[in-house]
C-alpha cells in the first residue's frame, strides 16, 4: 500500500513539474523573435541613440542570418556611434564583402558602409582614405543621405573631404570645396 501511494505521489509530482517553467528567462519559454524584428528593433535602436541596444540586438540578428549584409551596416554604424571605431570599420568592411548578395539593395548598402568608413578615416588621420571614400559615396550618388540618420548625407561627405584636404596641406583643395 505505500509503495502505490509511493508511486502515485512521484507521478503526480512529475506532472506538476511538467506543467511549470523552470525559468524566468523569457527567451526560453517564448518564441524566438525573427531576423526581420530584430533588424526593425535594432535600427530604431540605432536613431534613438541607443547604440549599445542597437549593437546587441544586430548582434542577435547575425546570429539568424550571418551572411546579410544589413546586419554588419547597422552594427558598423552601431559601433561607430559607441566610439568602438575598429569594431565599426570591420563590420563596415564585411557589410561591402557580403553587398553582393542583396541585388535589390547591395549599392546602397556599399554606399551607406562607405561613408561610415570616410568618417572613421577621417577620425583616425588617415586623410587619403577619408578623401578616396567620400568621393566615391559623392560620385556614386550625388543625392545620397544615409536613411537612418540623415545629418549623414551629402553635406557632411564634402566636410569630411575639405577637412581631410584642409589637414593634409592641400588647401587649395580645402577652399574649392568650401
Amino acid at each position: 500500500m505505500k509503495t502505490k501511494i509511493l508511486i502515485a505521489f512521484i507521478l503526480v509530482a512529475l506532472i506538476m513539474a511538467c506543467s511549470t517553467e523552470f525559468s524566468d528567462d523569457n527567451f526560453l519559454v517564448e518564441p524566438p523573435e525573427s531576423f526581420d524584428d530584430l533588424m526593425i528593433q535594432g535600427w530604431s535602436a540605432f536613431e534613438t541613440q541607443r547604440y549599445s541596444v542597437a549593437v546587441e540586438t544586430f548582434s542577435a540578428a547575425a546570429e539568424r542570418k550571418a551572411t546579410l549584409p544589413e546586419v554588419y551596416l547597422g552594427l558598423g554604424w552601431s559601433n561607430i556611434r559607441d566610439l568602438n571605431l575598429e569594431n565599426g570599420r570591420i563590420y563596415l568592411g564585411s557589410a561591402i564583402s557580403f553587398a553582393f548578395l542583396d541585388v535589390e539593395n547591395g549599392d546602397q548598402i556599399i554606399l551607406d558602409a562607405m561613408s561610415g568608413l570616410a568618417g572613421i578615416a577621417l577620425a583616425e588621420g588617415a586623410y587619403d582614405q577619408a578623401i578616396e571614400y567620400a568621393d566615391a559615396v559623392i560620385l556614386g550618388d550625388p543625392g545620397y543621405e544615409f536613411s537612418h540618420d540623415s545629418g549623414v548625407n551629402l553635406d557632411a561627405l564634402k566636410r569630411i573631404r575639405m577637412t581631410a584636404a584642409y589637414y593634409r596641406g592641400d588647401y587649395a583643395d580645402a577652399f574649392q570645396d568650401i
